[in-house]
């Protein structure tokens, strides 16, 4: 059941995470941590990204974005909703919503968070991203905002887990648009790679670690 599911897994959030172990089996090149790039670097930013989950056609689904083609070096990557943290943000948990709350029009009185993974540091953009979990009691209503998102997919848990979507694909890859081969899921034909990636697969590990939170995937 989804309720059962969401019990082990905050349990485990709470617990020691694969964290950086997890996001090597995903990294498209070799890059430092969170908590390395905070001693070292500077300027860097702050931002989160939300992984919602809900039940919808007996299974568990989450979210996942095209961003817009544009200039950055995320333009048109599959990803979290989620952006950088601003000075009304009392916290990266309230970015995390309202985030998922201005790209998605999903209101963020009706998500509730589960917990938080491991943080990445994306080197391109600066960024520091905390990845949040939350639920919803029913599908949510999208109205996403245009500028922001090109495209919702929805999938299943059961779908984005499975071994079989892990792969490898040509990306180009920083400033200058290197082509790289990198590790990646294969979501309903659309390439996620990168952060994006790296985080999955410690929702993955986290995943397959507890038999009480696996056996719970379908909802039936």
């Amino acid at each position: 059941m989804l309720q059962e599911f969401l019990v082990q897994l905050k349990k485990q959030l709470t617990s020691e995470l694969p964290g950086v172990e997890a996001h090597r089996k995903m990294a498209s090149y070799l890059r430092i941590t969170a908590e390395q790039a905070l001693n070292r670097k500077k300027n860097v930013r702050l931002s989160a990204v939300l992984l919602l989950l809900y039940a919808k056609k007996e299974s568990i689904h989450t979210l996942l974005i095209q961003r817009p083609t544009y200039k950055g070096v995320h333009s048109a990557q599959m990803a979290f909703p989620g952006g950088r943290k601003e000075p009304e943000d009392k916290n990266l948990q309230q970015t995390a919503l309202r985030e998922t709350e201005e790209e998605l029009g999903i209101s963020r009185n009706k998500i509730n968070i589960v917990g938080q993974m491991t943080k990445v540091y994306i080197p391109p953009s600066r960024y520091i991203v905390a990845p949040y979990i939350g639920y919803m009691d029913e599908p949510p209503t999208l109205i996403p905002d245009p500028k922001e998102v090109a495209e919702v997919v929805s999938v299943s848990l059961n779908e984005l887990l499975a071994p079989e979507t892990i792969k490898k694909a040509k990306v180009a890859v920083g400033k200058y648009k290197m082509k790289l081969k990198v590790p990646c899921f294969d979501v309903q034909q659309r390439i996620v790679w990168g952060a994006t990636a790296m985080m999955i697969s410690e929702f993955r590990d986290i995943v397959y670690h507890n038999d009480l939170i696996y056996k719970n995937l379908d909802i039936c």
